[in-house]
């Protein structure tokens, strides 16, 4: 995939779709990125755990019964992506494993010179997110 048409774009909103089965822990299963140009979806494919990426305007989330809920991060500030708002996308990353699946993306953004990076790791039919320190 060719990252290179949104390096440079800034991140505008984030919003996740949850599943949420009441009996275990919620967990995030798609990320829709809106850029100044364009939408980043970044999901997982649960079949094999495998990360999934499109760069378009015509990504969404999609709600498929009564386990999932939608989450703007915008107005959640305890979520690890509220960092990521209003920040430009520097790099990026897709990390591939010894299986020959791209299981993680790494994305580094900044704002005012101040660098931050970023792990989407596809793991268990779910997205884990960390941000990696020094």
């Amino acid at each position: 995939m060719n990252f290179n048409q949104i390096i440079g774009d800034q991140i505008t909103g984030i919003s996740v779709l949850l599943y949420d089965d009441k009996i275990h822990s919620a967990c995030i299963e798609e990320i829709l990125i809106t850029l100044s140009t364009s939408k980043f979806f970044i999901a997982v494919n649960s079949e094999y755990d495998e990360i999934i990426l499109k760069i378009n305007n015509e990504c969404q989330l999609k709600i498929q019964d009564d386990n999932y809920r939608i989450i703007d991060i915008k107005d959640s500030s305890e979520n690890i992506l509220h960092n990521l708002v209003n920040k430009k996308i520097c790099w990026i990353w897709t990390l591939n494993n010894n299986q020959g699946y791209d299981d993680a993306l790494q994305l580094e953004v900044s704002l005012n010179e101040e660098n931050e990076k970023y792990q989407f790791l596809a793991i268990a039919s779910k997205l884990d997110i960390y941000r990696l320190t020094k």
